[in-house]
């Protein structure tokens, strides 16, 4: 039984390739966004298999949670006539199937998950085609999913007008058939193209182009915003359609002196409700010890940059939602709609070895790492929502435990 929980406990973290019979791993990770009155501390356990069953045929299984607690202002106006951020708690569990196909240089995946939250509930049916040529130099992808998601609200929400209706006060009796409650419609179509190339013997990139079309109910239903002077108080109001769009650069630069690999990444990104965005990375990844068992350390610093949606209004604006009233039929609580930067930098540590006889009974090769990132948030308009996640020293840190095990 001991040896049981010992590998379950080291069964955390990221996949490694698949060898014989196939791989396992599962991660710990810890977030939190430290604001005084506005904290939020969520943990992730999760776990994964990735089995082969034949030469040319896998399979994948998963689960993920997501343990959310903290404290957060639940209606957008003026501080002086805010009340004190209300106390919540929510859990999230995802499971996923998926099967994958490989005959000579393609491989064809498809898989399903289903998530499922007190207040949300999500399908996501998924297909992804991968084309590996010229001897492993070119590695061709493409990929498609659909979510049908559903949302809980209030009932009969849709027969008012925008400015009288009442965001949701908890999540009891979501999806039971209560009469006062519905269930809102989500559709979520996301495609990728990539293309990864080996250009040189030490250089490598990757071009990577998405498409996201959402459409549905697609507002917080728990946020208010204080509208017209107050004389109004309703639930966000968000438009029902929104497209996606980004293009990604990576390249890789291996320093073969001293086995370092150094990344630098780029990012576009411009959205229908006006959101444009730059994201930009630097990387760099040092092996200390070749020879298993070996270590890896790596360290990121990340910055980025949006602007705000169109119908996004600061509550110190002449025109804000308080002072003018909605912006034609929108109004948000949403601080991830505010123009805003961010800046992140973390660190990793990765130790791979390698036994002959197996790690308890199981394991030919077991990875482990810990991470750490530090986020600060820079609010780019004088009050936002959320504000107080942008002063103090960090906004948000997150901590991780993981490791991999071959069998």
């Amino acid at each position: 039984m001991k040896r049981l929980v010992l590998a379950g406990l080291l069964l955390l973290g990221g996949r490694v390739r698949a060898d014989d019979r196939g791989d396992a791993h599962a991660a710990l990770q810890l977030y939190v966004q430290p604001a005084p009155g506005d904290t939020l501390v969520v943990i992730t356990p999760s776990a994964s298999a990735h089995v082969n069953a034949t030469g040319w045929l896998a399979f994948d299984a998963e689960w993920l949670a997501d343990v959310v607690t903290g404290a957060t202002p639940r209606t957008y106006g003026p501080a002086d006539v805010i009340s004190a951020a209300t106390q919540f708690s929510e859990t999230r569990n995802l499971v996923g199937v998926a099967a994958e196909a490989t005959w000579r240089m393609l491989t064809l995946l498809g898989g399903y998950s289903f998530g499922n939250e007190s207040d949300y509930r999500s399908h996501l049916l998924r297909a992804n085609l991968k084309a590996d040529l010229l001897q492993h130099n070119t590695v061709l992808a493409a990929s498609y999913s659909h979510g049908f998601d559903s949302v809980c609200n209030l009932a009969n929400q849709e027969s008012l007008a925008v400015t009288l209706r009442q965001p949701l006060d908890r999540s009891t009796g979501c999806f039971s058939g209560n009469p006062q409650l519905t269930e809102e419609s989500v559709g979520i179509d996301s495609a990728e193209l990539s293309w990864v190339q080996t250009l040189s013997p030490r250089w490598a990139g990757t071009l990577v182009g998405s498409y996201q079309h959402l459409s549905g109910f697609q507002s917080n239903p728990y946020r208010t915003v204080r509208l017209s002077g107050g004389l109004f108080l309703a639930q966000e109001s968000h438009p029902r359609v929104r497209d996606r769009g980004a293009v990604t650069a990576r390249v890789r630069y291996a320093i073969a002196e001293v086995h370092g690999t150094l990344g630098f990444d780029l990012r576009l990104y411009r959205d229908t409700w006006g959101i444009q965005s730059l994201t930009g990375e630097a990387s760099y990844e040092q092996p200390f010890r070749q020879a298993r068992p070996a270590w890896r350390f790596g360290v990121r610093a990340r910055g980025y940059v949006q602007s705000g949606a169109i119908f996004f209004r600061d509550v110190t604006a002449a025109d804000s939602y308080d002072r003018s009233g909605p912006v034609g039929s929108f109004f948000t609580a949403d601080q991830a709609l505010a123009p805003l930067a961010d800046l992140l930098l973390g660190a990793r540590a990765t130790w791979a070895g390698y036994k002959a006889t197996r790690y308890w009974r199981a394991f030919t090769d077991m990875d482990a790492s810990v991470l750490v990132n530090w986020t600060k948030v820079f609010a780019l308009t004088p009050d936002p929502p959320n504000v107080a996640r942008t002063q103090g020293w960090a906004s948000a840190i997150l901590l991780g435990l993981s490791a991999s095990g071959r069998f």
